[in-house]
């Protein structure tokens, strides 16, 4: 046994219960390393689908879990269908031209769009699901803004930003 002391028992009282929801993060776009891949059977038997892990690691909630499953083999055609490409896309994000191995994936970063999938029935918590897989260093590089753009030689006129000639000096200016 071990006695807790006045002051673990006074701040522990002020502490909420987890009540063991989950909730998703939020719809955007996330980098993230491929944590686990695991070929597993489904409910009914009857196919296989690679349930992957896939931890972020930028641009905010590092180390949260998202998890997203891939059907190779299903007796519903179109859910197979769906499955591997999806899980082509994925492959060809992180640089595989095909896959052996469910090993193979783990360690890779890649870049995907994150959405959240609501669970219409009442029984389960909403889910985030994965899309739009696409290399991690593409995510990263930053996109140019006008501001960051080099000056033309010209000074940046209005005529010569579309494609006009340079208005010539009129004499006149503002003071």
């Amino acid at each position: 046994m071990a006695i807790l002391d006045a002051a673990f028992i006074s701040d522990f009282a002020q502490v909420k219960a987890d009540d063991g929801g989950y909730s998703p993060i939020p719809a955007g776009e996330y980098v993230f390393q491929l944590t686990g891949a695991e070929l597993k059977q489904t409910k009914d038997g009857s196919g296989q689908y690679i349930k992957g892990e896939f931890t972020v690691i930028a641009p905010s909630y590092q180390g949260r879990k998202v998890f997203q499953n891939f059907n190779i083999y299903n007796r519903n055609s179109e859910a197979e269908r769906i499955g591997r490409s999806q899980l082509k896309a994925l492959a060809i994000a992180v640089g595989l031209d095909t896959l052996r191995d469910t090993d193979e994936l783990i360690g890779r970063t890649v870049a995907a769009r994150v959405s959240i999938e609501k669970d219409k029935s009442g029984r389960y918590d909403d889910q985030n699901r994965l899309s739009k897989y696409k290399p991690a260093e593409a995510a990263a590089a930053p996109a140019a803004s006008p501001m960051s753009a080099p000056m033309p030689a010209d000074g940046g006129s209005f005529a010569a930003a579309f494609g006009g000639a340079p208005a010539q000096a009129s004499g006149f200016a503002f003071k």
